[in-house]
């Protein structure tokens, strides 16, 4: 496990002064590396700590206004050998609320934060490659496809929570997915955190990530 000394962390609201060791157990070996300020520090949770973490009086006590849930569930289309995930592409159509949207991603773009998801609004829940707004990127799906059908690779539904935290004069952007990925061999659950620093110290989301996983008892690993 990872030994913290609260004394070397400034106390927050509603904690005490003082020294307190606590332990998180984790498979790291050392500390979550502190982040750059346009980076976010992803984790993945156990699903169990969820209910913890909401409760925790500390994300609430930093907690701006109320936060925001919404209900995903995307289903990801490939070919039958698998072309589009052989070629780091990803097809999904997503239904947030009434709303079908169809995204597309190159994998390795944003893994390396070169480019975003391209998104289309559908008027309904059928994928349209036609659709893709970025004709590069629609032509290197379509020479992938080759006129092979599509079909449901697996399935995604997730609970999205999303929280603005501020203390001083840092600004953490909060955001929890969990659910899980349904496949034909059975559902497989998903949980991640993501911390951001909007303004303030780009090692903040870090330490706080410490300070509340530490008193739910989760088991973390960092993510990507």
């Amino acid at each position: 496990g990872l030994a913290v000394d609260r004394g070397d962390i400034p106390p927050h609201r509603g904690y005490p002064k003082g020294r307190e060791t606590f332990t998180l157990d984790t498979p790291m070996a050392a500390p979550p590396p502190t982040p750059p300020a346009s980076a976010a520090l992803e984790l993945t949770l156990a699903a169990e700590a969820v209910p913890r973490l909401r409760r925790h009086p500390l994300l609430v006590a930093l907690t701006q206004g109320r936060p925001r849930r919404s209900r995903e569930c995307a289903i990801y289309f490939d070919t039958p050998d698998l072309a589009l995930a052989r070629a780091d592409l990803t097809l999904s159509v997503r239904r947030v609320g009434r709303v079908a949207v169809q995204t597309v991603s190159r994998l390795s773009d944003a893994r390396a934060g070169q480019a975003a998801p391209v998104d289309t609004v559908l008027t309904r829940d059928a994928r349209d490659l036609a659709r893709i707004p970025d004709p590069e990127l629609r032509a290197l799906v379509a020479a992938q496809v080759a006129g092979r059908p599509l079909a449901p690779a697996f399935e995604m539904a997730i609970t999205r929570e999303t929280r603005l935290l501020r203390e001083d004069d840092n600004e953490i952007g909060f955001a929890l997915e969990a659910g899980e990925l349904r496949t034909a061999r059975g559902p497989v659950p998903v949980c991640t955190l993501a911390l951001t620093a909007r303004a303030g110290d780009p090692g903040y989301p870090a330490q706080l990530a410490l300070e509340l996983l530490a008193d739910t008892g989760a088991t973390v690993e960092v993510a990507g």
